[in-house]
């Protein structure tokens, strides 16, 4: 009996005999696994020995054609790997180059209080400014900011400003509690937080 249809058999519940039995405890299959690497070794062995054969009854033009064969594929390969390598060798320089530029259109963004960098570097680019070029970057800052003022921060000192005027109002009547007090408020000192 198959083991296969032992092994079916027993899955399906049903009882196995003796002999079923005595098959299965024979089955090894560390066996098998040793025996497909032998059958490995054997098949790899025997290709050697028809490329040896192959070689002995070839021309030495056949075999040098053959060699050449071999060198071309070698090549090729290599040459493809070449091309791999140029291409990530420029594809980091563009990034680093990427990285270079937004990091000093950063920096100048913050120097130059603009609150929309990429902006700046689009019309930079447009342009055509060198950004490394301190001079004609201030110079274009300074047109772009006459130009477009609501991309940059406002020069101003923080606070809260002076007090609105107090508006000159007639005087209250000397029987009008409502007007001396309004004009008891409106006369009253300003009261200063005190700073620690």
């Amino acid at each position: 009996m198959k083991l296969s249809e032992i092994i079916k058999k027993a899955l399906k519940g049903e009882e196995l005999n003796a002999l079923e039995k005595a098959e299965l405890e024979r089955f090894d299959p560390d066996a098998l696994t040793q025996r497909a690497a032998d059958a490995e070794t054997r098949l790899r062995e025997a290709r050697e020995k028809l490329d040896a054969a192959e070689q002995d009854k070839m021309t030495e033009a056949e075999k040098f054609k053959k060699r050449a064969e071999q060198a071309e594929a070698k090549l090729k390969t290599s040459e493809e790997a070449r091309r791999a390598a140029e291409a990530d060798r420029d594809e980091a320089k563009r990034q680093h180059a990427a990285l270079l530029r937004s990091n000093r259109i950063a920096e100048l963004a913050a120097k130059h209080k603009c609150e929309e960098p990429e902006y700046l570097d689009f019309l930079a680019e447009k342009r055509g400014i060198d950004i490394n070029d301190d001079a004609k970057v201030s110079e274009f800052v300074e047109a772009l900011k006459k130009e477009a003022p609501k991309y940059f921060a406002a020069d101003v000192k923080p606070g809260a400003g002076a007090p609105p005027p107090k508006p000159q109002g007639e005087k209250p009547q000397p029987g009008d509690r409502i007007g001396s007090i309004i004009e008891s408020l409106n006369n009253a000192p300003e009261i200063q937080p005190e700073i620690q």
